[in-house]
């Protein structure tokens, strides 16, 4: 689960930057049948709904860099062979609704509880499995969590925002996600610095950090309107699947990837939810996966 990953920027003119970047791109895309699509539409996919993430963004601005796209290290990349997922979560958002007098509530918030659990164990399995099939290894979380250093990393400022992982330990943000970000180059490194040394100790060549929210919306007479959000043209980082990876090598943001749009989860009831979530989450894993791939290149 996510507790907190990032806040809303509150000048104006960083906000309306944000809304170039980072706005949603049209309604809701339908994943259904991705994984059977021909390999050039999968790649046009990826480039319609994945950008680089807003702590990617915030990376560049902290090293000096001017407003813009951050480039991925594809030399670094293509050294990346074995790598460790740090932290998984999902946040659930949800809604209710009122309709011919009727109230329905679907009580499921920024927390796993109940049925939840199962559910966040198959979507962590999916992104693994997806990463492997695009050749990538990616470590068991029984090795991570088993890590002598992993067990003793402590947040050392507990009032800093913290991504929260489901099945893994609280790690702190690697930025904070506020404006006092800009010329914060120390305290950046200073995060990714020990990111980078538990990637040593855990004998891989990145970590990863992956967090991403969920939406669960009344729509209508007992209907339900489910997506995958982007991150609402708001420079928060609060919003959509976000995959940030470090190296071991350097203490720096290597690689990301977050929504540039909203993914439409086809649901026909409620009790079909988490099946109906599953089987689009495997699809945006492959092409979070196939990201990776195609920023990486050829050898």
């Amino acid at each position: 689960m996510l507790r907190e990953y990032g806040r809303r920027i509150a000048a104006g003119s960083l906000l309306l930057a944000g809304m170039l970047l980072f706005g949603c791109a049209g309604g809701g895309i339908n994943l259904a049948g991705v994984s059977k699509a021909p390999e050039s539409e999968k790649t046009a996919l990826v480039g319609k709904t994945m950008k680089f993430s807003i702590a990617h963004y915030y990376w560049n601005i902290s090293m000096g860099a001017s407003f813009g796209s951050p480039k991925m290290d594809q030399a670094a990349l293509k050294k990346v062979k074995k790598v460790a997922i740090l932290a998984f979560g999902v946040a659930t958002y949800a809604g209710s609704n009122q309709t011919s007098g009727v109230v329905m509530t679907y009580t499921h918030t920024a927390s796993f509880k109940g049925d939840w659990q199962p559910f966040a164990n198959k979507a962590y399995d999916e992104l693994k499995t997806a990463f492997e099939q695009n050749g990538l290894e990616v470590i068991p979380s029984e090795a991570v969590t088993s890590n002598a250093d992993y067990k003793a990393f402590e947040i050392k400022d507990p009032a800093r925002y913290t991504y929260t992982a489901y099945g893994l330990r609280d790690f702190p943000p690697v930025i904070k996600y506020t404006k006092k970000t800009f010329g914060a180059k120390g305290f950046a490194i200073g995060n990714a610095t020990r990111l980078q040394q538990l990637a040593k100790s855990l004998g891989v060549d990145a970590v990863m950090l992956v967090v991403g929210d969920i939406h669960i919306e009344p729509s209508g007479s007992k209907k339900l309107k489910a997506s995958f959000p982007c991150a609402a043209g708001e420079l928060s980082g609060d919003r959509g699947l976000m995959v940030d990876m470090f190296w071991a090598e350097q203490p720096k943001v290597i690689w990301s990837a977050s929504l540039k749009t909203e993914i439409a989860v086809p649901v026909t009831s409620k009790e079909s939810l988490f099946d109906d979530f599953l089987r689009n989450y495997d699809e945006l894993a492959q092409l979070v996966a196939l990201k990776f791939k195609l920023d990486r290149g050829t050898d």
